[in-house]
């Protein structure tokens, strides 16, 4: 390889008519304006508060407006029939069961008479006593299956909230 030619310094200030085109001739500060950023926008309206006695998971609410908007009767919603208020003299009367035949060898209690219902009061008897009990509780059908044998703390708790025993 030959030498190579050494070129000019291109910054050099004896260089500068050299360039015929300056990108940044017309640019000035005053002439530089930001615009102003844009007002950030409204955050979305707070969902609304629940109501006073409602202790519903938002999945069981959202489950809950489905079956709502449904022209379908399910668990003991009938046209016409007064809401079962969860409150009163005397709610029903329930039977205990413990069940382990079909659920892999675990243990439920399974609670019947609960088929008056409606669908949300079935939900929120669930969530009392998942919380009462300290264990799952959902409905199948019409039945309530606990998670493990608790037929005496459910019988406790039955009788608590008025309801008899069979």
């Amino acid at each position: 390889m030959g030498k190579k030619k050494p070129r000019p310094d291109a910054d050099a200030p004896d260089n500068a008519a050299n360039f015929k085109v300056n990108p940044f001739a017309a640019l000035s500060a005053a002439k530089l304006v930001i615009p102003a950023e844009p007002p950030p926008p409204q955050p979305p309206a707070p969902p609304p508060a629940p109501a006073p006695g409602a202790k519903l998971s938002p999945a069981d609410r959202e489950l809950l407006q489905v079956f709502k908007n449904a022209s379908l009767s399910v668990g003991g919603d009938t046209p016409g029939a007064p809401a079962t208020r969860l409150g009163g003299p005397l709610r029903g009367r329930v039977r205990l069961q413990v069940q382990r035949k079909g659920k892999g060898g675990k243990t439920v209690t399974r609670v019947l008479g609960l088929a008056d219902l409606s669908v949300k009061d079935q939900m929120e008897l669930a969530c009392e006593l998942r919380q009462a009990l300290g264990t799952g509780a959902h409905f199948d059908e019409d039945t309530l299956e606990l998670h493990g044998d608790l037929r005496d703390r459910a019988a406790e708790w039955f009788r608590k909230h008025n309801y008899a025993i069979a």
